[in-house]
């Protein structure tokens, strides 16, 4: 007579061992002439049994301190991160999150370049200003904002550098995602950089000399896709999507070197809203600046020429990753 069988994430059925992040089952195969109801045949599903419940549930082994309770391996198979034996997510990267909650009292950042710990900015004669929520434009969000609002002349520009520097290294992961929307769409005189690079450099806020960013000009249509690399030069695609007036976009890169990326090969990969809307294949991640320097998160408006509306740039929540390739953490 068939009976049920829960499985157990805290058993281990002979010659299989007890379920844990490092572990995979070990089956027993049936003998030809085995009964149904064989202890070789019943095995079998009594051990993947206790392999599902353990993915349902996943427990650490008691005194076991030093063993994760659940290991997360890339498609090249290095371990990338891990809640250990206390359930703390662990990896070797780092985190930033910005909201802006901690700046509501900050009216108008001074033209000094020395903000504080831990944004960096940078202004001629624009403003950069922090605002609560409200239920006005731009798109009533649920978040507070930082505004950037371009120089009134020509070759000036508003600068923001964030935390989570690091240099290019095929070892790593990196994503910058940020929340961004333009107070007008048109004919203007504003120019958006935002990316990670070594940031806009001079008064006018040229382009950097290496990394990988967003643009929009005031004569693109579309958010460009650009990259710029010591070891593969200029590289640049349309993403095939605009901005939008008063209107919340979510842009993400993704920074990927040739030790943890699916196909060993390093990209720059963009989405908006997240949709990816372009892949820029890059010969060498470390070969993006050739040792002259670190990448940092940059957010960047400049005033390329007179006349036409300097336009307000909303930057909502801000993330940034990092997480290295390595074996052990």
């Amino acid at each position: 007579m068939s009976s049920n069988y829960t499985g157990d994430p805290t058993s281990g059925l002979s010659p299989s061992s007890v379920p844990a992040p490092d572990t995979v089952p070990i089956i027993t195969l049936p003998s030809d002439g085995d009964p149904d109801n064989a202890a070789s045949v019943a095995q079998a599903f009594k051990a993947l049994a206790n392999e599902s419940a353990y993915l349902k549930f996943p427990k650490a082994k008691a005194s076991q301190w030093e063993q994760p309770i659940r290991v997360v391996f890339n498609a090249r198979g290095f371990r990338r991160a891990y809640t250990d034996h206390l359930g703390y997510r662990q990896f070797n990267g780092i985190e930033v999150n910005q909201d802006w909650r901690d700046w509501l009292a900050v009216t108008d950042w001074p033209t000094s370049p020395t903000l504080g710990n831990p944004w960096f900015a940078f202004k001629t004669t624009g403003t950069l200003q922090t605002r609560a929520p409200l239920n006005t434009s731009p798109a009533a969000p649920l978040f507070p904002m930082l505004v950037m609002t371009p120089p009134t002349a020509a070759a000036e520009r508003v600068t923001l550098q964030g935390p989570g520097m690091c240099v290019p290294s095929n070892d790593l992961g990196v994503a910058l995602k940020w929340s961004v929307c333009m107070g007008t769409i048109g004919t203007n005189r504003t120019k958006l950089t935002m990316g990670l690079g070594d940031g806009p450099s001079g008064s006018g806020g040229s382009a950097p000399s290496f990394g990988a960013w967003f643009e929009k000009a005031s004569t693109d249509t579309n958010w460009q896709c650009k990259v710029l690399s010591n070891a593969d030069g200029a590289l640049a695609a349309d993403s095939g999507v605009p901005p939008v007036a008063n209107t919340f976009q979510v842009l993400r890169i993704d920074l990927v070197g040739s030790n943890v990326a699916d196909d060993s090969a390093g990209h720059a990969i963009f989405f908006i809203d997240g949709a990816q809307v372009a892949k820029l294949d890059l010969t060498s991640l470390a070969g993006m600046e050739a040792g002259t320097g670190p990448i940092v998160p940059f957010f960047n408006a400049t005033t390329t020429t007179t006349g036409g509306a300097a336009v307000p740039v909303y930057l909502g929540p801000i993330a940034y990753r990092h997480n290295a390739a390595v074996n052990a953490l």
